[in-house]
């Protein structure tokens, strides 16, 4: 799968709280700002399903008064604010499942299957930093799965802002990323330092620690055969065939 910004900012979209259109001039335009940026998520339906990691669905009582949750979609001339019209958060795992107010959807095509240590994944997201200081600038980071447990460990920590965004190994996405682990071991390296203050003796010892981080990301593997409420009893995996196959 080609990986490109003209492409995939129709597919990978930032998510904030911001003025809702709803209460704006029909020509005023909605402002955001990074301080309301909450993270990323992507399309994996044609009518506007979605998905993102649980803890960047805000709390209603975080929203305020004529605000609202919202996605800034690229509709392949400008960006348009989009309201997320439902949030439902995972129990066991840090993904909800957002439907916005978008369709048709360009979406991305997920993979159910088991992700195994070792094997290379690939996820394209919006940090929240950004290098041009304009505009939100999606970066695309390249890995591999260092371990497998509860979730999928990765070479590639993920800047702050792109927890949400797809995992991809090959073509297809696998995962969602929520955030990093951190691993701190001590190094050889201690330096000792002695000081006299008259008849007192004062001795410090500096280490030094090296600090690892790792991404973690959520597989989707374990939400194939889960019914969600919206999808009265039907699995996910199916649901979204359902929804993707439907002319």
């Amino acid at each position: 799968m080609k990986l490109d910004l003209a492409d995939i900012r129709e597919y990978v979209v930032p998510l904030f709280v911001a003025e809702d259109p709803a209460f704006l001039a029909p020509e005023q335009p909605v402002v955001v700002s990074r301080k309301r940026f909450i993270g990323t998520a992507f399309f994996v339906s044609k009518n506007g399903v979605a998905l993102t990691a649980a803890h960047c669905v805000p709390a209603p009582s975080a929203i305020p008064n004529q605000h609202a949750f919202l996605a800034i979609i690229w509709d392949g001339q400008r960006p348009r604010a989009q309201q997320v019209q439902i949030a439902t958060v995972l129990d066991e795992q840090d993904i909800a499942v957002l439907k916005i107010a978008h369709s048709p959807s360009k979406y991305l095509p997920v993979s159910f299957e088991p992700i195994h240590m070792a094997q290379d994944i690939v996820t394209v997201g919006i940090p929240q930093h950004s290098v041009s200081g304009s505009a939100f600038e999606y970066r695309c980071l390249k890995g591999h799965v260092t371990m497998v447990s509860r979730m999928l460990e990765l070479s590639c920590p993920a800047p702050r802002g792109m927890s949400g965004s797809p995992i991809f190994h090959g073509s297809k996405v696998v995962g969602v990323m929520s955030g990093n682990a951190r691993s701190e071991s001590l190094e050889d390296q201690s330096e000792t330092t002695v000081e006299k203050f008259g008849p007192l003796t004062r001795e410090t010892k500096t280490v030094t620690m090296a600090v690892t981080n790792y991404g973690q990301a959520e597989p989707l593997a374990k939400l194939a055969g889960k019914p969600l409420p919206f999808t009265e009893g039907v699995a996910f995996e199916q649901f979204l065939e359902n929804l993707n196959t439907v002319t």
